[in-house]
C-alpha cells in the first residue's frame, strides 16, 4: 500500500452528514459492516439529495469526498461524517465542513468499492498502532474518490 506525507490547505466540502462511531461501522476483525453503520446510507443520501440541492453539475464529474470531523476523543469515540463535493464557498441548501490546513498521511488504493476502503482503514489502525512515532491530531480525515474504483484517504498527523 502505498502511503506518503503531504501538507493541505485548507478546503470546504458541502454535502450530508451524520454523527457516528466506528463500533457501529465496521467489526475491525471482519473488516463487515454491521447493520447499526450509518455511514452507507450517509452515501445514498448524497446521491438523492445533492441532485435536489444543487451538486448535480458535480457529482459524477469532479472528485467526491468524504470527510470526518468533530472528533470526540480519537478513533473509539464519536466524530461526524460528511459526503460531499468541494466547493468554494458555504452551501446554504446543504452541511458545509472544513478541511483543515495541515499535514496528512495519504493511503491509496484501487479496488471495488467499499471493499477496498475498508481494507485500507484496516490498514491506516495497524499502521497507526506499528508506527507510535506517528500521532494522529483527530482533527480532520477525508478520503477522496476519484472513479469508481480509486480512493485516497488522508490522515491528519501532528507534526
Amino acid at each position: 500500500m502505498e502511503r506518503q506525507l503531504v501538507h493541505i490547505e485548507s478546503f470546504l466540502v458541502a454535502g450530508v452528514t451524520t454523527r457516528t462511531i466506528n463500533t457501529d461501522e465496521v467489526d475491525r476483525n471482519t473488516i463487515e459492516v454491521p447493520e447499526t453503520a450509518k455511514i452507507p446510507g450517509l452515501w445514498a443520501s448524497f446521491r438523492e439529495k445533492g441532485l435536489s440541492q444543487g451538486l448535480a453539475s458535480v457529482i459524477g464529474s469532479e472528485r467526491i469526498f468524504a470527510v470526518y470531523s468533530e472528533y470526540e476523543s480519537d478513533d473509539s469515540g464519536f466524530y461526524d461524517a460528511t459526503v460531499g463535493v468541494q466547493v468554494d464557498t458555504e452551501n446554504l441548501q446543504s452541511h458545509t465542513v472544513r478541511v483543515l490546513n495541515g499535514w496528512y498521511m495519504v493511503f491509496s488504493g484501487e479496488g471495488p468499492m467499499p471493499l477496498t476502503m475498508y481494507r485500507i482503514w484496516s490498514d491506516i489502525w495497524d499502521y497507526f498502532r506499528s508506527n507510535s512515532h506517528v500521532r494522529r491530531n483527530f482533527q480532520t480525515d477525508f478520503e477522496e474518490y476519484s472513479g469508481s474504483c480509486h480512493v485516497r484517504i488522508y490522515v491528519g498527523v501532528e507534526t
